[in-house]
């Protein structure tokens, strides 16, 4: 688990939980489940700067040292915003985004599924990680 510190104009420091966990695994399709939401108790305004809310990266590094994975491996459920878009959040909320991997088109390796909650305006991430051995 990791803490999300939102600095927001005018108001205090918001904390935002995240993690991220495998929900689902069903004839070669892996889901996992980026959360995030917050610590404390009220309601907690977050500022959107970019037009998607999370940013993610998977691979393996392969013997030449780059990442490499075939195209259409990682779907990501991710809402569209506008640019300085707010949404208000209470301690019962949580933002949930969906990621499915078809590992049926993984070569044998470890391969890295990194994802962070990027597009909020002034966010401190610490990435959150799994790790995916394909034997």
């Amino acid at each position: 688990m990791a803490f999300i510190v939102l600095n927001l104009l005018d108001e205090k420091t918001v904390k935002l939980e995240s993690s991220l966990e495998q929900v689902s695994a069903e004839d070669g399709i892996q889901t996992y489940e980026f959360m995030v939401k917050p610590i404390e108790k009220g309601d907690h305004t977050i500022h959107f700067g970019l037009t998607q809310d999370i940013g993610y990266a998977f691979g393996a590094v392969d013997d030449n040292g780059k990442e490499s994975y075939p195209e259409n491996t990682v779907k990501a459920e991710i809402p569209n915003r506008e640019k300085g878009e707010t949404i208000t959040l209470t301690q019962q909320d949580e933002l949930i985004y969906p990621i499915s991997i078809d590992t049926n088109q993984l070569d044998p390796g470890v391969y890295d599924l990194n994802v962070s909650f990027s597009g909020a305006e002034n966010v401190e991430v610490s990435d959150q990680t799994i790790s995916i051995d394909m034997d």
